[in-house]
């Protein structure tokens, strides 16, 4: 089965509406995956530019509890975040950019 997010799709008379948050158009955006995780995250993060861009990881009452740099590559770039230290529950990861902020919550369970 192939969706096609921005396409209206009859359902018994009904019309649903499938809108994609993800808009791999614009520079900054950011999908994570796998969710929920267990040990490791994958982050995808398009660039128009290459760019110095600052990593973060907050708990769920906003407390930084990891942070680094990484240099990305005009395209699309694949971050590898080992999340296997820390407890479950809810997280927002945070990508900073000079141009851009883009965030998006995790859930890490075992």
């Amino acid at each position: 089965i192939v969706f096609d997010y921005y396409q209206n799709t009859p359902t018994n008379n009904t019309v649903v509406i499938i809108e994609s948050d993800q808009d791999m158009t614009n520079n900054g955006s950011l999908v994570i995956y796998p969710q929920p995780a267990s040990d490791q995250i994958i982050i995808e993060y398009l660039s128009l530019i290459d760019d110095e861009v600052q990593l973060e990881l907050h708990s769920v009452i906003g407390n930084e509890i990891m942070s680094y740099s990484k240099s990305v590559t005009t395209g699309l770039n694949h971050i590898q975040l080992d999340v296997s230290q820390y407890h479950e529950g809810i997280y927002t990861v945070v990508l900073r950019s000079n141009h851009n902020v883009s965030t998006q919550k995790i859930l890490i369970v075992r």
